[in-house]
């Protein structure tokens, strides 16, 4: 979705000196030539009228990354003090006893734009060095309104553009009654769609005063906003200082519902992701960040899938169709943490771990899902 470049950036400038317009430039690691804004809009009330520098201490390198050089189109939201939470120390073994992290708020650098050739470009990290010179304009309430309404229409054509790549088939199988485990899989696929486009939703709104509204306008969701409107509408007019009797929970579909997933499968992938995460932690390479990341989400998929086949189902045996797809997506990332193990053991890198030991685990996993896929396609039959 959105080409989130912080840790790729060296250095870079963003000029909004001009109203109405921002111009920059933005330095790559590992390219020379700089990237070159000239984007219409203005920044937020702290950055309108200024120049702004700032540097990355720690740039990354990325060779994947193939942003055109020449980044014309709109400004989203910028601004130098969008408040975020900062976790203080990662602590592998806190995550691994489930403990909870010591945390604190932080001002970030936040710099969006929709690129006319790359889409959405954010910049977004509390780590920058960051000089903000003196405003030679300042941004009034009027024009500080009409921006904001001009970056929200940004972002939801951003996401009209998303909607119209949606597969026709894929589509039906959302909108239909999938039958069987192929249909089950162009449904997930359509619904990966969805919360792709619903988490870049989130990310960008999330501390907006308006965000269920911006929300349900970018899904699409035209019932929910329209509701939102009643409600606002509503409270406009009187005061709703009654107290709403709510029903009682049932406790027994309360525990039902958080039940854990107590798969011996899902426990030792789970715990042995953790150990993975530990062992890496200081070493630098594209394919153990490939197969560290693919590794790590197939505990979570078995769990999600296993989550829906221990429930009483009933008569409507299709859902174990779902339950087999999710499971193949879960082989899907362990096939790619193991092509990248492959690679790791090809280039005889010298490894702080026997790279023969989780390539072995990682077959034994794989014939593991894949007796799981065949129990539930017995209980279809």
């Amino acid at each position: 979705m959105a080409w989130r470049i912080a840790d790729n950036i060296v250095r870079g400038e963003i000029d909004n000196q001009t109203p109405g317009l921002v111009q920059g430039k933005i330095w790559l690691a590992g390219r020379e030539v700089p990237l070159a804004l000239k984007l219409s809009g203005n920044g937020h009330k702290d950055l309108a009228g200024c120049k702004l520098t700032f540097s990355n201490p720690a740039p990354k390198m990325d060779p994947g990354l193939s942003l055109n050089p020449s980044q014309t189109g709109a400004v989203g939201d910028m601004t130098a003090a969008r408040k975020v939470r900062v976790i203080d120390n990662l602590d592998y073994e806190a995550l691994k006893n489930d403990q909870p992290f010591s945390e604190h708020t932080a001002n970030a650098l936040y710099l969006e734009w929709f690129s006319d050739t790359n889409g959405r470009v954010v910049i977004e990290s509390t780590d920058y060095e960051v000089e903000i010179g003196e405003p030679a304009w300042r941004l009034s309430s009027e024009d500080e309104a009409r921006q904001l309404e001009a970056n929200a229409e940004a972002m939801q054509s951003f996401m009209d553009r998303i909607t119209e790549s949606f597969d026709p088939r894929e589509e039906a199988a959302y909108n239909g009654d999938p039958k069987n485990e192929f249909e089950w899989e162009l449904f997930l696929r359509a619904s990966d769609r969805r919360s792709t486009k619903l988490g870049e939703l989130l990310e960008k709104y999330s501390d907006h005063p308006d965000r269920d509204r911006l929300i349900a306008r970018g899904m699409g969701w035209k019932e929910i906003e329209e509701m939102l409107d009643a409600q606002a509408e509503s409270s406009e007019e009187e005061e709703d200082d009654q107290d709403l009797e709510l029903e009682e929970p049932d406790e027994e579909e309360i525990a039902r519902a958080e039940r854990p997933i107590r798969h011996p499968l899902v426990k030792r992938i789970i715990d042995r992701s953790v150990e993975l995460s530990r062992l890496t932690e200081n070493q630098r390479d594209e394919d153990i960040d490939e197969m560290l990341g693919a590794y790590m989400v197939v505990g979570p998929k078995i769990a999600g899938a296993l989550t829906i086949g221990d429930h009483d189902l009933g008569p409507d045996l299709n859902m174990f169709g779902l339950v087999v797809a999710k499971l193949k997506r879960a082989v899907g990332e362990l096939s790619r943490a193991l092509t990248a193990a492959n690679r790791l053991r090809d280039s005889k890198r010298d490894l702080p771990f026997s790279i023969d030991e989780w390539i072995t685990e990682m077959l034994q996993t794989r014939q593991e899902i894949l007796a799981l896929m065949d129990d539930f396609r017995k209980r279809m039959e």
